[in-house]
């Protein structure tokens, strides 16, 4: 190749890869947005009242990431669970491998024989890593939260240095 040729080449070649790589990003964000949307209609389906403001997805180019305002779900039991916003980041080599930040104030209400038990949790620092199976589905995740502070009626108040939870779901033989 003369190299006349290759200067005019690469550029070109720059620019594909970068409209390439720009259409990859629009077309997962707009899966990721029906997926979320699917996966809030399969928990109402099995009781459970999930509301968000958003998601605003942002991020371009490196990543996809999603901004939950005001997250909420009730359980089919009663409980609810009122959250800070909630933000999720996924690269985009690594769309299954997602990194949370949760930090904030986090309530808990359920009504317990005509009284109203409340937890309230604030975290300076809160993060977590949730990991998807190739299907959607999870395949594990942790949390850390970090100086959390508690006060839970009629339990009274407690604090901690950090807490971490865990979590890797049984599936049935077929998953």
């Amino acid at each position: 190749m003369r190299p006349r040729t290759l200067l005019f080449a690469l550029p070109a070649i720059a620019v594909l890869l970068a409209a390439a790589a720009s259409g990859y990003w629009v077309w997962w964000a707009e899966e990721l947005e029906r997926g979320i949307a699917q996966w809030r209609e399969q928990q109402r389906l099995h009781g459970y009242d999930v509301s968000y403001g958003g998601p605003t997805i942002n991020g371009f180019p490196f990543a996809h990431v999603a901004q939950f305002e005001a997250p909420a779900i009730r359980l089919p039991d009663g409980l609810l669970w009122r959250g800070p916003a909630l933000i999720a980041r996924a690269p985009l080599w690594d769309p299954r491998t997602i990194s949370v930040d949760f930090a904030g104030r986090h309530v808990l209400e359920h009504l317990n024989a005509g009284r109203l038990d409340t937890a309230t949790l604030d975290s300076r620092a809160a993060d977590g890593l949730v990991r998807l199976k190739s299907d959607g589905r999870l395949a594990s995740a942790d949390a850390t939260l970090y100086g959390l502070d508690v006060v839970a009626e009629p339990l009274g108040h407690f604090a901690s240095a950090r807490l971490h939870l865990w979590l890797a779901p049984a599936y049935d033989e077929g998953g």
